[in-house]
């Protein structure tokens, strides 16, 4: 079985989707997956043993065995690929909680605060994916509270349109947002 799709790009992801032998890049060298130690002698299709190679020094190499430092090279540049592979997942794992915890925080908020005036239950199922977008484009929690505080307690929006009308007016703030910046620019 030959090397997958993914693994074909995480090994050109991790060489920077460049030719390990002589340097050269896309889009000027047609690069592939070169086995370090080819399969004819032994190679195996792990990470460690896979390389980004241009077409000519893949062509050029055939079934020859590499030169210890190549091999040597490529195992520890896959070790420092791996690490921060591992490092990125447990970021995202940090910011998927974080923002797990900031739609629980505001749909809690939000019911606790619509209660009393009957608006507790106009939050709809999907509101969370509408508060992470918020929040990644640079809201805060308490811009998001202060601005449903003012649409729950404005009488001229109907009951039906709070949502609707919060995202209104979350959208109209950072479109604000985005034309004052390109003006002071």
């Amino acid at each position: 079985m030959g090397v997958s799709k993914r693994l074909r790009y995480e090994i050109l992801s991790r060489d920077g989707f460049t030719c390990r032998y002589c340097g050269a890049k896309a889009p000027d060298a047609t690069l592939v997956v070169d086995h370090v130690t080819p399969k004819a002698l032994g190679g195996t299709d792990e990470p460690t043993n896979l390389v980004t190679a241009c077409r000519d020094c893949n062509t050029g190499k055939s079934s020859v065995s590499p030169s210890a430092a190549t091999v040597a090279d490529v195992d520890q540049d896959a070790i420092e690929w791996a690490s921060r592979v591992r490092d990125v997942l447990a970021q995202m794992r940090v910011n998927r909680t974080a923002a797990h915890n900031e739609v629980a925080e505001f749909g809690s908020w939000w019911r606790t605060f619509g209660e009393p005036i009957g608006m507790d239950d106009v939050l709809p199922w999907d509101y969370g994916d509408s508060i992470r977008g918020f929040l990644a484009r640079g809201l805060t929690m308490a811009d998001l509270k202060w601005f449903a505080e003012d649409v729950m307690l404005n009488p001229k929006v109907h009951r039906s349109g709070v949502w609707r009308y919060f995202c209104g007016v979350c959208w109209r703030t950072l479109d604000e947002a985005i034309s004052k910046a390109k003006d002071a620019q």
